[in-house]
């Protein structure tokens, strides 16, 4: 799922409501959308967000436990939160897949 160099095996945006990307968009966001991160010029980070529209709960139609697998990527720039479908964030720079 998460095949370099490009990640784009990890297909679009978790989007089960089938609404506009962005959380400044008005018929968004994604359930997947989250907010940006500022990484250190060193290129990590330590925070913990919580992503309230979506469950690890399974035979939900937000879980991100789903068959098939999901993933979390991270894009090179800053999502401007509204343009569709990605925020206009650059290319994918890493990829973990989400599993039990």
């Amino acid at each position: 799922m998460c095949e370099g160099p490009d990640f784009k095996s990890a297909g679009g945006h978790f989007n089960p409501a089938n609404v506009s990307h962005g959380t400044e968009s008005e018929e968004g966001p994604h359930a997947g959308d989250l907010p940006n991160l500022e990484v250190s010029d060193e290129g990590s980070i330590q925070k913990e967000l919580t992503a309230e529209r979506v469950t690890l709960k399974e035979g939900q139609e937000n879980s991100l436990l789903k068959e098939g697998g999901t993933a979390l990527v991270i894009h090179a720039g800053a999502d401007d939160q509204e343009s569709h479908p990605s925020g206009d964030a650059g290319a994918r720079i890493a990829c973990g897949e989400i599993s039990r």
